[in-house]
């Protein structure tokens, strides 16, 4: 005859045993679902590695950013995003970018901050080619804040 003791001391001890042993059948079921999410993260890392470019420092005041002839697009070569952009924004002035979906305005945004080159024309800041200033100094002024953080 077994002692209630014995059986409570047995449930206790399984019990126990058991919690380990479901956790480690947890992470590894787990792990491998994860592997797509974990790739993702490193092919946009590496798709975002930053060219370093030395140049001269960035100067103390802007006066004015000129597009000149400004042309991007995407992967697709003959569907631009922008085409042909011809703009000067000045210091201590108000400038509105306004459009519709999909017109452009975040990918200028994305051009004024330095996070897309053109495929053609230039970038001016101060009339000199902003490809003229150290891109380090570069992204020490410049921000972009987005009105929607997105991460995925």
């Amino acid at each position: 005859m077994v002692e209630l003791s014995t059986v409570i001391a047995f449930f206790v001890f399984v019990g126990r045993a058991y919690v380990p042993v479901w956790n480690i059948n947890f992470l590894l079921t787990t792990i491998p679902g994860s592997y797509p999410s974990v790739s993702r993260v490193l092919e946009i890392l590496e798709y975002f590695e930053e060219k370093t470019i030395k140049g001269i420092n960035f100067p103390p005041r802007v006066d004015s950013i000129v597009l000149r002839n400004v042309s991007f697009s995407y992967n697709n070569k003959e569907n631009k995003a922008i085409t042909s952009l011809n703009i000067e924004i000045k210091a201590q002035k108000w400038t509105a970018i306004v459009g519709a979906t999909g017109s452009g305005k975040t990918t200028l945004c994305f051009l004024l901050a330095g996070l897309y080159e053109p495929d053609d024309g230039i970038l001016m800041l101060n009339n000199n080619p902003y490809t003229m200033y150290d891109s380090g100094d570069f992204r020490k002024h410049v921000v972009y804040v987005a009105n929607k953080d997105f991460i995925f």
